[in-house]
């Protein structure tokens, strides 16, 4: 990660789809859904579904870069678990004013 913010190629922004998502208090919230890129592969956003159970009740939400980092195999948020439920719920197939890349998991046939 550069001083001016994340930067993934499109394989690695791949890498990241399904990835856990934890807060900064260590509870696992979700997983990341979406990860959208700017044409020099910054990272823009990071959308993750959070709560719910197997997927059923979870909320789609953005994740700003300054409100997480890449630890290893997981997303980590830089807010604690009460503060993430407070994040902007977004609908599952978002429409943003950027321009960006986006990165999502393949259709399954």
């Amino acid at each position: 990660m550069s001083k001016d913010g994340m930067t993934l190629t499109e394989d690695q922004a791949k890498n990241w789809i399904s990835k856990t998502v934890y807060s900064s208090d260590n509870k696992n919230l979700g997983t990341v859904a979406e990860i959208k890129r700017d044409a020099s592969g910054k990272v823009t956003e990071l959308d993750a579904n959070i709560g719910g159970f197997l997927g059923i009740g979870a909320s789609h939400v953005r994740i700003m870069p300054n409100q997480f980092k890449l630890d290893g195999e997981k997303v980590v948020l830089t807010l604690p678990s009460d503060q993430a439920k407070t994040l902007p719920q977004i609908d599952a197939v978002s429409s943003s004013s950027t321009p960006s890349t986006t990165t999502r998991p393949a259709p399954k046939n």
